[in-house]
């Protein structure tokens, strides 16, 4: 579907007023599911067998894949008569589900496994801009839909995930998330598809260009997103391999379901507020504050003595990673144009999930087998640094234009 096709949502009153109920429970199984295969990846893969390269590899090259299909799984809504965001979700999730079932229960290569699992995140990455338009589409046609407090709800939930999987894989084994997954998986289906159907009226407009045509035409918001890429590949680094630098400061599993507890349920406060924030304040000035805050959390997390500051570092990732993520998205749609909508919102991902994410797990996996923990650590804090510095810079440069 094309973010210029106009749409008439079938909208009765009754259901006008749970959208946003209905939205926010989606987010909530969105990103519980998402815990399974993200939040405990690594421990997931070292239990098949896997050292922390190969599980950089898997991680690294779903981000690849993602930003190379990503518009591709997009353009399907146009292509495909009938098929709906809803429908597409069912698809990808449903097959996902099946297949992580297989390689849990099922003695495999581990090399089946690895491409398996790359399958799995691609599949599910390949569903996060699809649950973000579901919103979109409303809030263009007039519809009050808070994204914030929706995906803020998500990280929430993701929390609490944290928690209660690392439990389960205490007392169970890693392979007891595949079932978990696809328990979520079936509540979500249920929600999604319950969503008023919508339909499409097309007409002539003008088309998108490519990636570099929008790189060219936004050059204020590459450079933004390059910033960001630098250090969202230091914070994925230090959350792909949090587990290794808890069990480093003497904590186990169970201490690391906390920590990633705290980390996603700080990201709440932020996320639902951003919009307010951005009417208070502008947008350069939010950048400067994420900019900091990226600083603050990552050299914590890389340099903590105890278990006491990996704690007050995640908690950073509310004014980091939770304040420029709704920032950036809401920012891309008032800053570019109709017909770029869609093609900004994809170059947002690549530069992160994409870029930043494969930068981030493919290099600290490689440079802890081979040199150790530490050297994963100077990497994460030098691109702390140098994205930072982006960041707060252009901030403060374009605050005083």
């Amino acid at each position: 579907m094309n973010a210029s096709d106009t749409i008439t949502f079938g909208l009765e009153g009754e259901n006008m007023h749970h959208i946003q109920t209905r939205y926010n429970i989606l987010h909530i199984l969105f990103w519980m599911i998402s815990c399974c295969i993200n939040g405990f990846v690594a421990i997931y893969l070292k239990s098949k067998g896997l050292d922390n390269t190969l599980i950089g590899i898997v991680t690294g090259a779903s981000c690849i894949l993602i930003t190379l299909i990503s518009p591709f799984v997009t353009s399907l809504l146009n292509k495909i008569q009938n098929l709906t965001i809803p429908k597409l979700i069912t698809c990808l999730l449903s097959v996902a589900s099946i297949v992580f079932l297989m390689i849990s229960y099922v003695s495999l290569p581990a090399g089946f496994i690895m491409l398996c699992y790359i399958y799995i995140l691609t599949s599910f990455l390949s569903c996060v801009p699809l649950v973000s338009t579901i919103a979109m589409n409303y809030i263009a046609q007039g519809v009050e839909v808070n994204f914030g407090l929706a995906r803020g709800m998500g990280s929430v939930s993701y929390a609490v995930s944290a928690v209660v999987l690392s439990n389960f894989v205490e007392w169970f084994d890693p392979n007891v998330l595949s079932v978990l997954f696809l328990c979520g998986v079936i509540c979500l289906l249920s929600v999604v598809n319950t969503f008023p159907d919508y339909h499409e009226e097309k007409h002539e407009v003008k088309k998108s260009g490519n990636i570099l045509t929008i790189i060219k035409k936004y050059k204020l918001l590459f450079v933004i997103l390059l910033g960001w890429s630098f250090t969202f590949s230091a914070s994925t680094s230090l959350s792909t391999y949090l587990i290794n630098v808890v069990e480093h400061l003497g904590g186990n599993t169970m201490i690391y379901g906390f920590a990633v507890f705290a980390m996603a349920a700080s990201e709440m406060p932020a996320m639902a507020v951003t919009r307010k924030l951005m009417r208070k304040f502008d947008v350069m000035t939010l950048i400067v504050v994420a900019g900091v805050s990226y600083l603050c959390r990552n050299i914590l997390i890389a340099m903590a003595p105890s278990l006491l500051f990996v704690f007050i570092g995640v908690l950073f990732q509310s004014t980091s990673y939770g304040l420029l993520t709704s920032t950036m998205a809401y920012y891309v749609s008032d800053t570019c144009e109709k017909e770029d909508q869609i093609m900004g919102q994809t170059l947002l991902g690549m530069m992160t999930t994409g870029l930043g994410s494969m930068l981030g797990n493919v290099a600290g996996g490689i440079l802890q087998d081979a040199f150790g923990l530490s050297s994963m650590l100077v990497f994460a804090m030098s691109m702390t640094v140098i994205g930072a510095l982006v960041l707060i810079g252009v901030g403060i440069t374009y605050k005083k234009a």
